[in-house]
């Protein structure tokens, strides 16, 4: 009996601190696209929530320390298909991908590809066909090939993107491609 009150307390917690993350569903991401000299890093943010949801019949039961424990490699092996990029048209693939819970109830997924060989970079969520009509995400790319350590940069180009309009494509004009 009482695992299951202990249980309950940790589904109210996990649904309270849902609410307070966002507005809506608890469903918004965040994208960051860093362009450096010799990578670029694709960081996508979320809530646990969305990260449960995209484990389906697979998430733990406990959405703390225990539960992210197990999920998270369930998670960076997730990670690859929250978009599908390509630059020039080609498919791009992460050489690597992670998965982290940081403390404000976040999941924040990490990819690293090489740099684009050619432009445009397209990025396609492949996330919002699990989510609803009002569900929505912002996408943004940085360049940080001159200075990578600066935290300052204004974003190239940024896009909110959604269930019917969720591709962004960028072509930065004057950028080498490669180093």
């Amino acid at each position: 009996m009482f695992r299951i009150i202990i249980r309950w307390i940790h589904l109210f917690a996990f649904i309270a601190g849902c609410g307070s993350v966002s507005a809506h569903t608890g469903f918004e991401s965040e994208t960051d696209v860093r362009i450096y000299k010799d990578r670029m890093e694709v960081t996508v943010r979320t809530t646990v929530a969305f990260a449960w949801r995209l484990l389906g019949n697979r998430a733990p039961a406990d959405v703390g320390e225990a539960g992210q424990a197990v999920a998270r490699p369930l998670l960076a092996k997730e990670a690859p298909g929250l978009y599908r990029v390509t630059a020039g048209g080609v498919p791009m693939q992460p050489k690597k991908a992670d998965c982290r819970f940081e403390l404000d109830q976040h999941a924040a997924f990490l990819l690293t590809y090489d740099r684009p060989g050619s432009w445009p970079l397209e990025f396609k969520a492949g996330f919002f066909r699990m989510l609803g009509a009002l569900d929505e995400g912002k996408i943004r790319v940085f360049d940080l090939s001159n200075d990578p350590l600066r935290r300052d940069v204004e974003p190239l180009a940024s896009k909110v993107i959604h269930a019917k309009d969720a591709t962004f494509t960028i072509t930065l004009r004057g950028m080498k491609a490669k180093p």
